[in-house]
């Protein structure tokens, strides 16, 4: 339980100093009109289907593309995206943007991050990190030893007889560094088979355990193995039930995975979850205790405690320490938020505390309602917490900004100024006690720090050569919206500095407002490319995100989950007003989560934007609980099982409320056919409705990517063909006259 990886996403742009000729103001490139290249999209058909449900009928006519087997479903998904390819591919202004881009990716920073683990790790004398391809295809694995000073490649997935590498979804340092435990998946899949690097050679060891999807793994202290976390033997990730019955498992290095230890179940005593949760065990070194947490949907779970020793045995005697109304705060994709140190356990709970206090206690006897606080709650929020080398690192979220406070065993707790202001992606500690901080912000690309043990002050480490400097005329900067409500919600910019407010600006307007995760701020070479090519960049942090911790998530949740939505139309209407932007200039993006929020913003206020733009988005809700990473998780509130959970479904789900008539405005949807997280019928489904019922005769595209999932471990490559696609897209609609298709 060593390394925190923090979340994931932006702010206001476009100057005249930074519109790029050929681009804003020249005259449009003519292009050839050659109509008949482009495909026509096929026309999705449409079946009677109808749900009755607590006394409301849902049609429902493309229901069959829920069955992948359906003979049109693949010609339906390749039709589109043949035509999305000729249409975008036609635009004059794409190719030359796609450079600018790419210009910004090569001189920024390649070092890459994942929500599913630290962008930076410790192990042995090493700093470990993750760094983009040259050629794009993936990411590879650096270290940087104090020794060699240098940092040098670790690991890069090998190619098959075809030239493809499988995708590196997640990996995880030995506390010697001598081993990198990594998942490798095929196709954006994320159907992950853990693989264990040898450090000294850069060589696979024989050992393969599949189904290792999520990246549970914790090491053990004297790095002979890990605890991980696999599904079912002869399910796949696209099965309805493959996130029942997952099991955690002890691996030792060189050892066949036949036998492996069973250390966590659902069905143990003392554990007695349901057999829907996901499972994870960690371990922290030097400490005698390991927990075992078991998921739910939201980040606040029961969390277990276990003797080490029975635990290596193969017999765990676990104790539950707290369940989900003790809301103990743990982010399942980083181990932040729970911990052992010097004999405690200790939890990040929001009971009584809503910005969140530190408790520890004993684990020879747990009792959560005599624990002792050892962090005490603030004015701004705990976000989570790292334990390790006789130390606490604590990280706070002051409005969407990173803060850092440490804690030592025998002493009070102390700020530690960072250089950049922004966002920490990844936090480890060392074993002699230094910390190990990776930060960023909207335009400072990732900085790598470490704080001595002794130390009161960062300093930098160079892990690769400095990238360029974002030029004096981009500025980041913050606005505040007033929501219908009162509430004061934020919105982050990047734009060049003095632009003028007169609503001319093409603005890209980024939300999420899920999962209580913040959209934090990151350096984002697109970003940069699209500020200088004139555009104007814009992050809502709308209610139902964490940019303000629990109560600014659960200020829209459940039957107030429209809060979400409601909040980004009264940004959009805010900086619309200030002149930042108008609506026929307008765009909204946002991905996974956040097709809640835009699927209902589409529907509610068509009006309002120039184009709608949801990649691998959750558009259709009442089925959510039906694909294999919502069944048998969804909570009662947010279920069609129950009334109020159907009701509180039917407001949020923007393909349900598509009606035919409404000139809807241009909409893009991307996916990956491989995604397991969120179905690709959701993006093919909202497609279809909105084709057969807008009367505005403005594109709506699907864009599928065949070889990409839900964007784990997608190459820069293709990221950098997706944000061409997108950000072009948004200067055609919003009548950037080089972006523009000779007329036919």
């Amino acid at each position: 339980m060593r390394t925190i990886g923090l979340s994931r996403r932006c702010m206001l742009m476009g100057s005249a100093a930074f519109c790029v000729p050929g681009v804003l103001q020249a005259k449009p490139v003519a292009a050839p009109c050659e109509p008949s290249r482009i495909p026509p999209p096929p026309v999705a058909r449409r079946d009677p289907v109808v749900d009755r449900l607590w006394g409301v009928d849902v049609p429902d006519p493309y229901r069959w593309m829920e069955t992948d087997s359906d003979p049109d479903w693949l010609p339906f998904l390749k039709g589109q995206t043949a035509h999305t390819r000729a249409v975008l591919d036609r635009l004059p202004g794409r190719a030359a943007h796609r450079d600018r881009i790419a210009r910004w990716s090569s001189a920024g920073s390649s070092i890459a991050s994942s929500y599913a683990v630290s962008a930076l790790q410790a192990g042995g004398e090493g700093v470990f990190f993750a760094r983009h391809a040259p050629d794009g295809s993936g990411l590879q694995i650096w270290m940087r030893s104090e020794t060699e000073g240098s940092a040098r490649r670790v690991f890069a997935a090998p190619a098959d007889a075809g030239g493809k590498a499988p995708s590196i979804d997640w990996w995880r340092v030995s506390p010697d560094g001598r081993h990198v435990a990594v998942g490798l998946s095929e196709g954006g899949s994320e159907n992950a088979t853990a693989r264990i690097v040898e450090v000294d050679s850069g060589r696979l060891l024989p050992d393969r355990l599949e189904r290792a999807m999520l990246g549970f793994v914790s090491w053990l202290a004297d790095s002979s193995g890990f605890f991980i976390t696999r599904f079912a033997a002869g399910s796949k990730p696209t099965d309805g039930d493959y996130l029942s019955k997952c099991k955690v498992w002890l691996h030792r290095i060189g050892t066949d995975p036949s036998a492996d230890v069973l250390v966590f179940a659902h069905d143990m005593p003392g554990v007695g979850e349901s057999d829907r949760l996901l499972l994870e065990v960690a371990e922290q070194p030097g400490e005698d205790w390991v927990l075992g947490v078991a998921f739910y949907t939201t980040d606040v779970n029961p969390v277990f405690v276990a003797d080490r020793s029975g635990v290596l045995a193969g017999k765990p005697q676990w104790r539950r320490i707290a369940d989900r109304d003790e809301l103990v705060n743990h982010n399942r994709m980083s181990n932040a938020g729970i911990g052992v140190l010097g004999g405690k356990v200790l939890l990040l709970s929001n009971k009584d505390a809503p910005n969140g206090r530190i408790l520890s206690i004993d684990p020879a006897a747990p009792d959560l309602a005599g624990a002792q606080v050892e962090v005490p709650e603030g004015n701004v929020v705990i976000q989570s917490f790292l334990a390790g080398s006789g130390r606490l690192a604590i990280l706070d979220l002051d409005a969407g900004v990173n803060r850092l406070r440490i804690k030592p065993a025998d002493g009070g707790i102390r700020p530690v100024p960072l250089p950049v202001e922004g966002t920490v992606l990844g936090l480890d500690t060392r074993p002699d006690g230094g910390v190990l901080v990776m930060a960023t912000s909207w335009l400072d690309p990732p900085t790598a720090l470490l704080l001595p043990p002794e130390g009161t002050a960062m300093r930098v480490l160079r892990l690769e050569p400095p990238p360029a400097k974002v030029p004096e005329g981009m500025e980041a900067l913050r606005i505040v919206a007033r929501a219908r409500d009162g509430t004061m919600v934020p919105v982050s910019l990047i734009a060049g500095k003095g632009i003028a407010r007169d609503g001319s600006h093409p603005m890209l307007m980024h939300v999420y407002g899920a999962a209580r995760l913040p959209f934090d701020a990151r350096y984002d070479p697109a970003f940069l490319a699209f500020v200088e090519a004139g555009g104007v960049v814009a992050v809502a942090h709308v209610r139902g995100g964490g940019e303000y911790g629990r109560r600014w998530a659960e200020a829209a949740y459940g039957e107030r989950k429209p809060v979400s939505y409601r909040d980004l139309i009264d940004c959009c209407e805010a900086v619309i007003g200030q002149g930042w932007t108008s609506p026929e200039r307008l765009v909204i993006t946002g991905a996974s989560g956040a097709g809640m929020v835009l699927g209902m913003a589409l529907v509610e206020r068509p009006d309002l934007f120039a184009a709608v733009i949801p990649e691998v988005a959750t558009l259709n809700m009442l089925r959510f609980e039906f694909t294999a990473n919502g069944r048998g998780s969804q909570a009662p509130d947010m279920s069609v099982t129950t009334e109020q959970g159907f009701r509180n479904l039917l407001a949020i789900d923007g393909y349900a409320n598509v009606r035919e008539g409404v000139a809807y405005p241009a909409v893009l949807l991307t996916h990956g056919a491989n995604d397991i997280r969120v179905a690709p019928w959701m993006s093919a489904k909202m497609a279809a409705a909105v084709q057969h019922a807008s009367r505005s005769r403005k594109p709506v595209l699907l864009r599928i990517d065949f070889d990409a999932g839900h964007g784990i471990g997608t190459g820069a490559t293709a990221h950098l063909e997706l944000m061409a696609d997108i950000q072009a897209f948004t200067f055609w609609q919003t009548g950037v006259p080089a972006f523009q298709p000779r007329p036919c």
